[in-house]
């Protein structure tokens, strides 16, 4: 049959030379893909939007191959395959060139592809559960001599006994950048000029000049997400016309869903939009923007403080000025971004300390869902940590704080200021007020600055009341800077920990006395709370009392042996482990050997009072 093949073709083995004989890489036949394309495009007249996403990324993967049928599919008169041609055209950077004047068409374009929602609408989110797979492990190959050890006890790798083949070694080609797609505005009104525009902001660069006069023009639509993206569209391709005036024109549009996606476009990290802020010195467009922190939308007023955040110091002024008069909201807000600004200057430092006399509050307006049933907070476990620094220079978490002189007392601790006497009695003051998140917020600012000893106590006191008040939250906060205080805070955490002791959940017990662990010789007065729980029935309880009573006997041995343990602590210290002893070497009793033998021997060096080294003695 080989034979009858080489005769009718005419071809002979031997007139193939050795030079004739490559090998030739068999790409796709273009006329299967030019058909695959076809038959996608005919896919994405579907309403359903899952499919629509994954043909538009299947034709992305065919590379820019495809952009001449995408071009031709641009004359249809469907909308559904409008949009998704123009989206797919977006991927391909200044490969997609040859589709700019059809792009320019579709600006005129007043169609409009509206997809139904298949999706019911849900008032608290469900997690979609998916099937778990099970993968079968895939067999070891049988052509290159695998031998196995009939044990499978022993993990080793198998010993492979075939001789490696040696390819020669090709040099890699070099990468070729890919272009970069930048994630148009929203456009949720489903406008095909608007998905137009978007395509033109990211392949229209290298035809700038031809571009800008659509786009110029789209920026007095009447559509304002045209606006938007026409905007967005001219800042892309690098036009030297203005989009300031566009962009603080939607800011004050009446529908929030605008102000929305204005003030998001203009903060994306992955937008070139950004530039415009780095370059702008103008104090109008401050100001302007300093008017959008009373809006009423909390997405546009967080938007905008990030906004404000990024002039830097320019925008220190006329936030300046917003504290003396003001909505609450305004001067709220304005307080926030001065200390995420680190405004320092002495007029700055003067309005905020005649802030914490302010005792307005900014009532937020119902929420959507106000009238639902609230749900029971769960306090998750913590462990209780060491003595850090690092938990001092933290500021507070407060949910939902709108009280200006809290938000003063927090941006004064995070400035950091000298600590005047003016600014001294203004916190003080704020230790005996009747909001609690007042009294937390000025003990965190008293700690940052350099106060005096006398202050710190003052702080760690009223810190300590906090931590005993319903509100979980900030009770928790309280008993965070408490620890983070260090061992003058010491006696109000053993109280608050031998309390905690007597709750019912066995849970809440094992974090006290871990935490009581952690106190050093402070501990000394829990030692008779922990005893109890030696010859409790739960096994975990009864080792972990084990566990720390070694601890505190070692650390109490080290303070004796540093002569640091006064004469009184060191006699009840002798007494209490003396007991706690007796129930570790009980007949019967099971204990780990480690707790045990720091118990006996800090109990013996106690008793003798041996410094383990001499002082060095100076001649």
């Amino acid at each position: 049959m080989l034979l009858t093949f080489i005769l009718t073709c005419g071809v002979s083995i031997n007139s193939i030379t050795p030079s004739q004989a490559q090998v030739v890489k068999v790409s796709p036949i273009p006329s299967v893909r030019k058909a695959r394309l076809k038959q996608l495009l005919e896919q994405l007249r579907t309403a359903n939007r899952q499919q629509r996403s994954r043909i538009i990324q299947e034709i992305k993967r065919m590379g820019p191959s495809s952009v001449p049928q995408l071009v031709t599919a641009l004359d249809s008169s469907d909308p559904f395959v409008l949009s998704a041609a123009a989206q797919s055209l977006g991927h391909f950077g200044d490969d997609a060139a040859p589709a700019i004047p059809a792009l320019l068409k579709l600006l005129n374009n007043q169609q409009r592809w509206l997809l139904p929602n298949t999706e019911l609408p849900r008032i608290f989110p469900v997690p979609r559960l998916r099937p778990r797979t099970i993968r079968p492990k895939p067999l070891p190959p049988k052509d290159i001599g695998i031998q196995r050890r009939p044990s499978r006890r022993l993990r080793r790798q198998p010993r492979i006994t075939a001789k490696p083949r040696l390819r020669p070694v090709k040099p890699s080609p070099v990468p070729i950048a890919k272009p970069t797609y930048y994630w148009p505005p929203r456009n949720p009104e489903q406008f095909v000029r608007v998905t137009a525009a978007a395509t033109l902001g990211n392949i229209g660069a290298t035809q700038r000049n031809t571009v800008q006069p659509q786009l110029q023009k789209a920026l007095t639509d009447r559509s304002p997400w045209m606006q938007l993206t026409a905007a967005w569209a001219l800042n892309h391709i690098g036009a030297d016309i203005p989009t300031w005036p566009t962009y603080l024109a939607l800011l004050e549009h009446p529908n929030a869903a605008v102000r929305q996606a204005t003030s998001y476009t203009l903060t994306n990290p992955r937008s070139l939009t950004r530039k415009l802020i780095g370059t702008t010195t103008d104090s109008q467009i401050i100001e302007q923007f300093i008017q959008r922190l009373d809006d009423p939308d909390i997405t546009v007023r967080d938007q905008s403080r990030n906004i404000i955040r990024k002039f830097g110091d320019q925008a220190i002024p006329a936030l300046t000025q917003q504290l003396a008069g003001g909505s609450p909201l305004l001067k709220l807000q304005a307080i926030r971004s001065l200390g995420s600004l680190k405004a320092s200057n002495p007029d700055t430092i003067t309005e905020l300390i005649a802030a914490l006399a302010d005792r307005r509050q900014y009532q937020p307006p119902p929420e959507r869902f106000s009238k639902l049933p609230a749900l029971p907070q769960l306090q998750p476990m913590r462990r209780p940590s060491h003595w850090r620094r690092s938990n001092l220079r933290r500021r507070p978490r407060l949910a939902r704080n709108q009280l200006i002189r809290v938000e003063a007392a927090l941006a004064l601790g995070g400035l950091k200021p000298k600590l005047t006497p003016k600014l001294r009695q203004a916190l003080l003051t704020g230790f005996s007020d009747d909001a609690a998140t007042m009294r937390l917020a000025s003990a965190w600012a008293i700690l940052q600055l350099r106060s005096n000893s006398f202050d710190r106590r003052n702080a760690a006191r009223i810190l300590a009341g906090l931590m005993n008040i319903p509100d979980q939250q900030i009770a928790s906060e309280a008993r965070t800077l408490l620890q983070a205080i260090g061992p003058p805070a010491a006696p109000y955490l053993t109280t608050y920990w031998r309390n905690q002791l007597k709750a019912t959940p066995s849970r809440q017990q094992a974090t006290a006395i871990l935490a009581l662990g952690r106190l050093g010789p402070a501990a000394l007065p829990a030692v008779p709370d922990l005893r109890t729980f030696l010859t409790s029935q739960n096994k975990t309880l009864r080792g972990y009392s084990a566990t720390v009573l070694g601890n505190i006997a070692r650390s109490l041995s080290r303070q004796s042996l540093r002569g640091n343990l006064p004469a009184t602590d060191r006699e009840r210290s002798i007494i209490e482990l003396q007991q706690v002893l007796d129930i570790m070497e009980k007949p019967g009793a099971k204990f780990n050997r480690g707790p045990l033998k720091r118990v006996q021997r800090s109990l013996r060096i106690l008793e003798n009072n041996r410094p383990n080294y001499a002082p060095l003695q100076r001649t």
